[in-house]
């Protein structure tokens, strides 16, 4: 094989490796959340108490629900 051909087959490999772990990531995502802490200049803060039951659901469709300070929103 020469130079040119295996560099094409390896960027044609890094491509498809490339898409497939997206595909994963979006899949990974797309569940509730809730908040566990809030992370700032690498020091952790517990939420406050009207936080405690907050979430985000994020849907396979691209939308989602969320509880913000005990307000509902949903969206795209």
């Amino acid at each position: 094989m020469t130079k040119k051909t295996i560099r094409i087959l390896l960027i044609l490999f890094l491509i498809s490796v490339t898409g497939f772990s997206q595909t994963l990531n979006k899949k990974t995502l797309c569940k509730k959340w809730y908040i566990e802490k809030y992370r700032v200049m690498w020091k952790n803060y517990q939420p406050e108490t009207k936080e405690k039951n907050d979430y985000i659901l994020l849907k396979n469709d691209m939308t989602y629900e969320s509880i913000d300070e005990g307000v509902f929103n949903n969206g795209k």
